[in-house]
Formats: structure tokens, sequence, C-alpha cells
């Protein structure tokens, strides 16, 4: 009973073995070898478009075969290599997978390759016989990625010298690429030349037109419009070397130059834009009373500066490709340290920006803060300077100052003054009466007192004069002219007084002497 059991096993498992061995067979004999993984295939397609191994032939093998004859295959293959090498992009063999059973977890583990992930129309598949070969996606959208990298073509330079002089090498480079490089640096020129007089010539009617007085300098304007065309002609120059077709490698240099390069000329662009701004708004604020703009307007351009040169410096990093993340999450920890190790500094800036957006006061306003009458002087990112009326210079940190109660004396539509007239005892009712009315008439013809809120009221009987009370509301700009109308009107008052017949009492006691009997 055991023996027929071993061998109903034993033909199982050779039914199982046979089954293996014959499917691996057919799977090698469908696989191509130069296709067997996505290293394998690339290898091949551009390995045999290269001097010394030039074979289209076999580099059309990449190509499926859906996309026609083995012509147009070929072509396909050619092309593709030129978009590669437009593009810039280096396959390096050693970082491409060599397992024939690849999948990519990003596509849900399908056996597909992606040449690289800036660009997900560009990858490989496995087909069904086992062979890696670019994707149909691929070749339909080869066209337009082409187009917007070889807009001039590829054969325009290739064609100003004949086939035989022009593939004559030469340090490295072919003729036709030495003379499409001196044909784009001279280009270059020129084109940088007409565009600064071109731009300027357009750009200076705007502004002449638009801000009339307040137009900038021609000069900082050309110097401006100069970066900017800088700029452009390396935009335009990017564009151009595509054409003539560099080693990938090499033209990966020379785009991460002209990226930078470009990066280099936009930062100093709008930095002569933020001057050519600062000075027209400098013009502006001239012209206003307001001098807290005068302070502001310095913080608020170094502010931009900061951000320019930092936006700068952040896309010159993305061009390297620096991992941005780990760079912000340190700075993070290191603005975090630094801000627990400068409270002050920071509770100051802000203090500063509530002051300034808040206004409270005024540069040259007269304000009374924790008891100190003082003159605003200036207002900075720190501090606040006021002058105190025996001159001497008060410093408060913004900080505290924007938590502080501010009574500004200079934001005052009327200014109280409020004084008491004493006169004599054996002064008249009548008299007195008269005067109170005259100091009413007096307010009513002074341009300088508000008669409404204004009064004159004899008010209290003193222990030696008799008390009138004066309520004066002088519109006054500062408080210098609140003493000229005191003053004026402090003689014009004893003018009445005299005209009464009155006379000022003055603090004074009567003595008594009792007569002494005669001894």
């Amino acid at each position: 009973m055991m023996i027929p059991l071993y061998r109903m096993i034993l033909k199982q498992i050779l039914v199982v073995l046979f089954i293996g061995l014959t499917s691996a067979s057919s799977y090698s004999q469908g696989a191509d070898p130069d296709l067997a993984s996505p290293q394998k295939a690339i290898e091949t397609h551009l390995l045999y478009l290269q001097d010394g191994s030039y074979n289209p032939e076999r580099s059309a093998k990449a190509i499926p075969a859906s996309v026609g004859n083995l012509k147009e295959r070929k072509t396909v293959a050619i092309k593709l290599k030129e978009l590669f090498d437009g593009m810039g992009l280096y396959l390096n063999p050693e970082f491409i997978p060599q397992d024939p059973d690849y999948v990519d977890t990003n596509y849900n583990n399908q056996n597909i390759y992606s040449l690289t992930p800036l660009n997900a129309s560009l990858y490989l598949i496995r087909d069904t016989s086992g062979n890696w070969v670019y994707s149909e996606a691929t070749i339909q959208g080869m066209d337009k990625a082409y187009k917007e990298i070889y807009p001039f073509g590829v054969d325009f330079l290739k064609n100003l010298l004949p086939y035989n002089i022009g593939m004559q090498s030469f340090l490295g480079l072919t003729l036709w690429q030495w003379l499409g490089i001196g044909i784009l640096v001279i280009g270059a020129f020129l084109l940088r030349f007409l565009l600064t007089q071109l731009l300027s010539f357009v750009v200076g009617i705007i502004f002449r037109s638009a801000l009339k007085q307040y137009a900038p300098e021609r000069g900082k304007l050309i110097e401006m419009l100069r970066y900017l065309s800088i700029f452009l002609v390396i935009k335009g120059l990017d564009i151009a070397s595509s054409s003539l077709q560099l080693n990938p490698y090499l033209y990966n240099y020379i785009t991460i130059g002209f990226l930078i390069s470009g990066c280099v000329a936009l930062v100093f662009g709008f930095l002569k834009a933020i001057d050519i701004l600062h000075e027209y708004l400098t013009k502006i604020v001239e012209r206003t009373e307001n001098q807290m703009d005068d302070q502001l307007l310095p913080v608020v351009v170094r502010i931009m500066n900061i951000l320019v040169i930092g936006a700068g410096v952040v896309y010159a990093l993305t061009v390297f490709n620096v991992d941005l993340t780990a760079i912000l999450a340190g700075l993070s920890v290191g603005a975090l340290a630094l801000a627990l190790a400068a409270q002050d500094t920071v509770k100051n800036f802000l203090g500063s920006v509530t002051v300034f957006v808040d206004k409270p006061f005024k540069i040259g306003d007269y304000v009374k803060v924790n008891g100190v009458e003082a003159t605003v002087e200036s207002v900075g990112i720190r501090s606040t300077r006021l002058r105190t009326p025996d001159r001497s210079l008060v410093t408060i940190p913004n900080g505290e100052l924007s938590n502080m109660t501010i009574d500004n004396l200079g934001e005052r539509n009327l200014r109280r003054w409020k004084t008491v007239l004493g006169l004599t005892y054996d002064s008249k009712p009548e008299a007195i009466q008269s005067l109170c009315k005259s100091i009413k008439e007096l307010y009513a013809h002074s341009e300088h007192i508000d008669i409404k809120n204004s009064s004159v009221h004899l008010h209290t009987l003193n222990a030696s004069s008799i008390d009138v009370l004066l309520l004066i509301y002088m519109d006054a700009n500062s408080y210098g002219d609140e003493l000229d109308i005191r003053e004026q009107l402090i003689f014009e008052i004893m003018g009445l007084v005299a005209k009464e017949g009155l006379s000022f009492a003055f603090p004074s006691q009567s003595i008594y002497i009792e007569s002494q009997p005669k001894q």
C-alpha cells in the first residue's frame, strides 16, 4: 500500500517540474536579452545611437511595435534621444533597476519604470512578451515636448555648414556646435542692447506720463531695465541652447548656470525696482504732515529687500536639488531658540509694528506717558524717544509703550485754560457784572476761542478776594500757539479790569491792635 502512494507523489512532483521548466523556457524564448530589464532597455536605446556603436536598428528595439515599421521606430528612437539631450536628462545606468520583474509602488505595483519624477509621461512598461519598452503614452507625448524643447528645430544650425565640415570635431564639440555657440553669444549681446534701449524708451514714456514729477531718475530706470533685459536674454539662451545638442551631462550644468544667472539678474532687477519705489514714496511722504511715514518707509523697504533676496536664495537652492524641508525645519528650531533668547527684542519689534499701524501719535506731538509730558522726537524699531520741556531725552521700549496709556495732548481739538481772577472786596457788584460781560464780548471777537464751550462767572467769595472763574477753550495747533493766545488774553483782561476801576486782590491779613489801658 505504501509503494503506490510514493509513486503517486513522485509523479505529481515530476509534473510540476515539467510545467515550470516549460513555462521558463517559453518565457526565455519570448523575452529579448536587450530588453530584459529597465536598465537593459535604456542601454539598448541610448548605447546604439552613440558614435562608435551606432546601430539605430538595434536601438529601435526599445520602441513598441505598435508605433509602426522599423523605419518609423528608428526615427522615433533618434527623436526620443534628442528629446532627452534637450531636457538635459542624464540617465545613469547604476540607478536604473536591473530586476526584470521591477514594479513601481506609485503605480499600484505595476511593471512600470518612470524615467524622471519631473515628467510622469516618460516611462517604460513590460509588455506581454516580458520585454521592457517605452510606453505608448511616452511616444504620443513626445512630439509636443519636442517642440517645446526645440522651438527652432535641431537642423537649423546643422545646415549652416556643409555636412562634412560641420561634423568635424574640435575640443569635444563639432564645428557646427561651435558656430552655433558663436551665433548665440553675438545674438545675446545684440538682443540685450536692443531690449535695454526699447524698454527704457517705452517704460520711460509710461513713467513720465503717469507719475509726472514723481518719475524716477533715468539712470536708475535704465539700470533696472538692464537687469530685466539680461534676464530675458538668459531665458532666450536657455531655450535656444537646446538646439546645440550638447552632451546631456554638460548641458545639465549649462542649464543650471542659466537658471542661477537668470535668478541673480532678476533679484538685482527687483532690488533696483524697490529702490525706484523707495524714491517715489519718499517724494510723496515729504509732502505729508505726518512724519511717522518718514520713519516707517525705510523699515518697509528693508523688509522688501530681505524678502526678495530670501526668495532668490530659496530658488537657487531648489535648482541644486537641496532638500528645503530639512533646512526649514532647522531654521524653525533655530528661530524658536532665537526667539526665546531674544524675547524682549521680539516684543519691542512687535510693539513698533503696533505703534506704526495704530498711530497713537505722530512725530512732533506733545504726549503724556506714565506721568511724563514730552514731545515725540523719533520712533524706531526698538524704542521711541521723547523730549521733555527741560530738554532731557526719555527713551521708552516700544514693547512697553504699546501697553501704556498714552494721552496725546497734541491731538486735542481744543486746549482748555482754567484761571481765576481775584478781585478786592471793595469792588462794586455793578463793576464785576460789567467786567464779566466785557470778557464774554472778548470771547466772541477772538478767532482763537470757542465761544460755545468757554464761560466766565462770578464763582467764589474767597478769604481775601472775590473770585471770577474763567474757562477758556482755545483753538491752538501747538503749545507755543497756546502760550501766545494766553498772553494776548491776559493783557486784554488786565485792560478791562483797569477800565472798570477794579483791582486784583492778593492774600492779605488785617491785624487789629487792642488799645491798652493807661496805667
